[in-house]
């Protein structure tokens, strides 16, 4: 739309200039030849000839009875047909011709090359046009599938993806890119890549599993520290934390002002064990096997730490694995000072994972 305008301006300006141009060129042409002088045939060093004295005027009465002539009319100055003088008409018209002209000039020098200065203002506002939600290249989480993300980061995600989902939650996520290495008896020194986004007190970190090029995040962390006494109800943050992740499958309070929930998960997406009901049919054999799990969470759930430089393992027996820790100051102990989580795919992790980019050579066995 501002290209037509701008075409239309244009066209207009050009007019304009022809149309005033061509009128002082029309009245130039137009204009009365300059009278000759004719030569003078008196020496060059002759004094100029007397003026003869002028003729007396005749009297009314004389020119009333026809016994003098009656005096000539004065002649009359022909005026220009503009209403102006023919030097002032083409005056003006060759001045604003030639500013037309000009300005016509700049316009389309400005149009072809554009600005520069409009160009840098408008580039942030087009950076900031994203899509929400992002389109990434996982499919969307299965219905009744548990919650298996922070802030929408999946496992699975590439560093695209994960970036993408992180800025549509909020444009002022810092977002770096990091390197941890861990030493790995009898393996060596093992690198993964991390992505840390920050934002005031908020730190997310995601881990990038897989060969170079193809990596997928695999493990998901957020941490958030709060002023003291500043911070929401401990109840407030469990809250929010169940309604995203479901009930916990446990919960656990090692200090007075610590509260851990954790969620465990097998591969199938189902929980590894269900406490069963009082009284219930078959509670003595439910109670066995569940008894008889605990085993296979505690495997789980060590693999999943709350610290990201740490480097995650893995079971085949597990699946997703959520754990939470609530912190409170002691001073404030119903005041969060500090949460942290971390959602680990411990199937996700064994595929992306296998095997783990070495930086190093193996450490050889003492």
């Amino acid at each position: 739309m501002d290209l037509i305008f701008s075409l239309l301006f244009t066209a207009a300006c050009l007019a304009g200039a022809i149309y005033f141009l061509g009128s002082a060129l029309k009245d130039w042409r137009a204009r009365p030849p300059a009278p000759k002088r004719a030569p003078s045939t008196l020496p060059r060093n002759a004094p100029p000839p007397a003026a003869p004295p002028p003729a007396p005027e005749p009297y009314e009465e004389d020119v009333a009875a026809g016994l003098a002539p009656r005096p000539a009319a004065l002649p009359v100055r022909r005026a220009h047909p503009n209403g102006a003088g023919g030097s002032l008409a083409r005056a003006l018209g060759w001045g604003i011709g030639l500013m037309v002209v000009l300005g016509t000039l700049v316009l389309v020098v400005v149009a072809v090359t554009g600005d520069p200065k409009g160009d840098a203002k408008q580039a942030p506002a087009e950076k900031a046009r994203r899509v929400c939600p992002p389109v990434v290249s996982i499919p969307p989480r299965a219905v009744g599938y548990p919650g298996d993300d922070i802030m929408g980061v999946r496992s699975g995600m590439t560093w695209r993806d994960a970036e993408e989902t992180l800025k549509c939650v909020s444009e002022d996520y810092d977002i770096k890119r990091v390197t941890h290495t861990t030493t790995v008896t009898g393996k060596g020194k093992q690198s993964r890549i991390v992505m840390r986004a920050t934002r005031d007190a908020e730190t997310i970190s995601v881990a990038f599993f897989g060969p170079e090029g193809q990596e997928r995040a695999a493990a998901m962390w957020q941490e958030k520290y709060y002023d003291a006494g500043a911070g929401p109800a401990r109840q407030q943050i469990e809250g929010e934390l169940v309604a995203h992740y479901g009930t916990p499958h446990e919960d656990r309070d090692p200090s007075a002002n610590e509260r851990v929930l954790r969620w465990n998960y097998g591969p199938d997406g189902h929980p590894l064990r269900v406490k069963p009901k009082d009284g219930s049919a078959g509670y003595l054999i439910d109670m066995a096997s569940y008894m008889a799990a605990g085993f296979t969470v505690a495997a789980c759930a060590k693999n999943a730490q709350l610290d990201p430089t740490k480097q995650p393992a893995w079971d085949g027996r597990c699946g997703l694995t959520i754990l939470a820790e609530i912190d409170a100051a002691m001073s404030t102990p119903q005041r969060t000072a500090r949460f942290r989580v971390v959602v680990l795919d411990q199937q996700a992790l064994a595929r992306y994972a296998a095997p783990l980019r070495a930086v190093a050579a193996p450490d050889k066995a003492k």
